[in-house]
């Protein structure tokens, strides 16, 4: 039987995204958090992925065109 590895989605710029006020995902959260994955060595146990935009059509496979037009506008 293999080990599972954890899968870590980190980008940089997503820690700089501003997500509302009361919403409870902060920004420093996220770079506080990738700070430790780095300092403790952690990485060199996950499968390490960098962000990439999902295209118009992939957001569409989870949510409805309604909410995606809302957050665009």
């Amino acid at each position: 039987m293999s080990k599972k590895r954890v899968a870590y989605f980190y980008d940089h710029e997503v820690a700089n995204y501003h997500y509302g006020e009361n919403h409870p995902m902060k920004p420093h959260r996220l770079a506080l958090t990738h700070n430790l994955v780095l300092n403790y060595g952690l990485w060199k146990k996950m499968n390490v992925y960098k962000l990439r935009k999902s295209t118009y059509e992939e957001l569409l496979r989870y949510h409805t065109q309604d909410y995606i037009d809302f957050l665009q506008r």
